[in-house]
């Protein structure tokens, strides 16, 4: 194992790390609690309640654990809601997403929905669940509440390799939200990042940093064919990766605290 990817352990950044653990459980019990009740009467004012639990655990990232963000690109966000398709490394991307995107909606496993507090309130914030083994249902789910949802002015979130990869590790794209934005019109919007590097898969000890998060020009679904336009996803957030992310730019996945 190289340099760039070792596993260390040093006693402040657990220490840290175990702070801001806390921070982030009890706002997920408190903030989701609000959530789920507020949603019932407006969906606005739950949506603020998001951005505020978003915005706590930043801060106590940024306190604990010395992360902090670095946004690039938010010129190439449109006005029109889009499909917002993010390289998946990293819990912290359900964190940071939520404030570049106040309003929005994630496609996600239906798994998460039982989560107490965590995926109640993201069923109260109407997610879309899928199950990963029923293909067409899928789909079907995705094109048929993602249409709506894009109509009453919401950005959709559907991370395209479908769940969280190893540090410096690609994952098969799905075709997914491509077909979404076929059927829609909607732009994609690809967005690269290097959560990984600092928060990995299956990994406690954050690690102190700056995260640099990638907004790359929109993509017209009008100019591409279904899987020309999840090919040019790949290759933007890929591409880019190759730039930003330690891991990538050494060729060594870190795979976590848990993992052989």
């Amino acid at each position: 194992m190289t340099n760039t990817s070792q596993k260390y352990f040093v006693p402040i950044q657990f220490i840290g790390s175990i702070l801001f653990t806390i921070v982030f459980m009890l706002s997920i019990g408190f903030f989701g609690t609000i959530i789920v009740i507020t949603a019932f009467f407006s969906q606005t004012l739950a949506r603020t309640f998001l951005r505020i639990w978003s915005c706590t655990n930043l801060i106590s990232l940024r306190i604990f654990c010395r992360i902090r963000l670095q946004i690039e690109g938010r010129e190439n966000i449109p006005e029109q809601p889009a499909i917002i398709m993010p390289k998946h490394q990293s819990t912290l991307e359900t964190i940071f997403l939520q404030t570049i995107f106040p309003n929005h909606v994630w496609v996600l496993k239906k798994e998460l929905i039982s989560i107490p507090f965590f995926g109640w309130a993201l069923k109260a914030m109407g997610s879309i669940a899928i199950d990963r083994n029923e293909i067409r249902k899928a789909l079907k789910a995705v094109v048929a509440e993602g249409s709506r949802e894009l109509e009453k002015g919401n950005h959709i979130i559907i991370f395209p390799e479908g769940t969280r990869t190893a540090t410096g590790e690609k994952g098969e794209y799905n075709i997914g939200g491509a077909f979404l934005a076929k059927k829609t019109k909607a732009p994609v919007l690809p967005i690269a990042h290097n959560s990984g590097d600092f928060w990995p898969k299956r990994t406690f000890t954050k690690r102190p940093g700056t995260i640099r998060i990638i907004i790359g020009a929109p993509l017209h679904p009008e100019e591409f064919s279904t899987n020309e336009l999840l090919e040019a996803t790949e290759n933007f957030i890929e591409g880019t990766m190759q730039s930003i992310s330690l891991c990538y730019s050494s060729n060594v996945a870190y795979k976590g605290e848990g993992d052989n």
